[in-house]
């Protein structure tokens, strides 16, 4: 129960570091037009915070593998990080007549920020035992999807509002929950002297079968994310247009999130019964599928049926892809491979905003390719997923 209750926590974390995204996001253009920043760099500064991120996680999940190593414990790192990012983030709207201040806090947020990102997660890996994993790893998926289902609405909600207000009290509920990290960390070690993620065997990387197998996941799982990011950030809302007014997306484009925080504890249990690596292929397919039924779709209703299934595919491939990596990295490499999972996240979600930043998908062959774009990568990526274990010979023990 111990590790139930931290993965509960560790999500109300994640959902609120979600949302200061979202602020950020939201409140952007007019703070760079207070700099004098031009509309035409928001979304180069996008592009920029992605490629930080990526960097970072990396950095971070070898820097956790250490840190743990030497001195056990994290919450008091993430805590320390995840202030000096709170204090960036609060300072934006104050000092943002100044270009190279708001950048420079920026830049300062996006560094810090990974405190958030592959730690928690490598602080959950520790104390779950391998059997859990799948479940944890659904409760903890909810805290950012929850997130990402609210940011339509507070879109709407503070387009004309003062940001000084939002950005003071999501920092402050953020910081709040984070110094309780140290807590929920104490409790742990006390509960479980003996973490399950340190005492289980590691997966053995000395054969060239095994890293072939790691390569596969990795390849796997950066196709699938660019799928993701086709599918929901560029042909979703173009596909609702077809059939509502644009003053409706809001309430529509929070379907796929709603899919997927109501199968997600499903799809926990799912990936448990199947297996890491073949869960992952089972939910690129369904997700290819989905992706189809969401292009071809006739009329409204079917529409939003199809984007409900696609959210519950994404939270199937969702945890599986976590459950993958955190097996991957037992027992000493979690901060090594979930970083490196946040890092392929990154660069998918780079190459969204770099297609909008270069207008890549105003151009006739992206428009015309675009609703088949996702079937095809959610294919592929099944392909790879399917093929890889068999290829190699081997594949992770089961969870």
């Amino acid at each position: 129960m111990i590790p139930r209750a931290a993965a509960t926590y560790l999500a109300v974390v994640q959902f609120f570091f979600a949302v200061t995204w979202t602020l950020y996001v939201i409140y952007l253009p007019a703070l760079a037009t207070r700099a004098g920043i031009g509309p035409e760099w928001i979304p180069w500064i996008l592009v920029a915070d992605q490629v930080v991120f990526a960097i970072m996680d990396v950095i971070t999940g070898f820097w956790v593998d250490r840190i743990r190593a030497g001195l056990a414990r994290l919450g008091g790192w993430i805590a320390g990080l995840t202030l000096v990012s709170c204090a960036a983030f609060v300072l934006m709207p104050y000092l943002a007549a100044d270009a190279s201040l708001l950048l420079g806090l920026v830049l300062t947020w996006s560094i810090t920020s990974s405190a958030l990102r592959s730690p928690p997660w490598a602080l959950l890996s520790r104390y779950a035992a391998k059997p859990q994993v799948p479940f944890l790893s659904a409760l903890m998926l909810t805290g950012s999807a929850l997130a990402a289902a609210l940011a339509p609405y507070l879109g709407v909600a503070l387009r004309d509002a003062d940001p000084r207000v939002p950005f003071i009290v999501s920092t402050i509920t953020l910081a709040a929950t984070v110094l309780g990290l140290v807590f929920v960390e104490r409790r742990l070690a006390q509960a479980l002297p003996s973490p399950a993620g340190d005492a289980e065997p590691e997966y053995d990387l000395s054969s060239a079968r095994a890293r072939g197998l790691l390569v596969t996941f990795f390849a796997g799982a950066t196709v699938m994310a660019a799928a993701y990011q086709v599918h929901f950030s560029l042909n979703s809302a173009h596909a609702y247009l077809a059939f509502a007014s644009e003053e409706r997306l809001p309430y529509l484009m929070p379907v796929f999130w709603i899919g997927f925080n109501l199968l997600v504890i499903p799809m926990g249990a799912l990936v448990r019964h199947l297996g890491a690596l073949e869960a992952m292929a089972a939910g690129a397919v369904s997700g290819a599928l989905a992706s189809l039924a969401s292009a071809w779709a006739p009329d409204l209703y079917t529409l939003v049926a199809a984007q409900f299934v696609a959210g519950g595919c994404w939270a199937m491939m969702s945890v599986a892809t976590f459950s993958a990596a955190m097996a991957f990295g037992r027992s000493r490499r979690q901060g090594k491979m979930l970083g490196s999972l946040f890092a392929v996240l990154a660069l998918a979600a780079f190459v969204r905003i770099g297609a909008y930043a270069s207008d890549v998908v105003l151009l006739d062959w992206f428009q015309a390719s675009a609703a088949w774009i996702p079937v095809v990568a959610f294919g592929l990526a099944a392909l790879l997923l399917f093929a890889g274990p068999r290829l190699a010979r081997t594949t992770l023990p089961a969870t």
